[in-house]
């Protein structure tokens, strides 16, 4: 039993919530609709680069070392087990399709991509 010259009881504290992994930010690489960027990769990079620029957010993309594109979209993967981030899964979808190195080239409405240096 409480009386009024005491204070309450400390509650007990929160457990912090699991923070999200941030995306990368703008790399100052290119615009996110200038497509020529992707000419260096072939032609059905820049198509489906294209294809990409129209699919709805959120969504990421990436290329193979081979010069392959693969794009996720939306918070809802084939794959309950994936994260619903489509920048978190792209890289390991891309791998997996091309038996290769991928690398993020953009997310959402910004390029993150960071040619290597030689």
């Amino acid at each position: 039993r409480r009386t009024a010259a005491q204070p309450p009881a400390p509650s007990a504290p929160h457990p912090a919530a699991p923070r999200e992994p941030k995306p990368p930010s703008a790399s100052g690489y290119a615009d996110i609709n200038d497509v020529a960027k992707l000419d260096q990769f072939g032609p059905k990079a820049r198509a489906k680069y294209e294809k990409f620029l129209t699919l709805p957010l959120p969504r990421a993309i990436a290329i193979s070392d081979s010069g392959q594109i693969w794009e996720a979209w939306t918070r809802k993967p084939h794959d309950p087990a994936d994260s619903p981030e489509p920048w978190i899964r792209v890289i390991p979808g891309c791998e997996k399709r091309y038996q290769t190195h991928c690398r993020l080239y953009a997310v959402d409405r910004v390029v993150v991509y960071r040619p290597q240096q030689p």
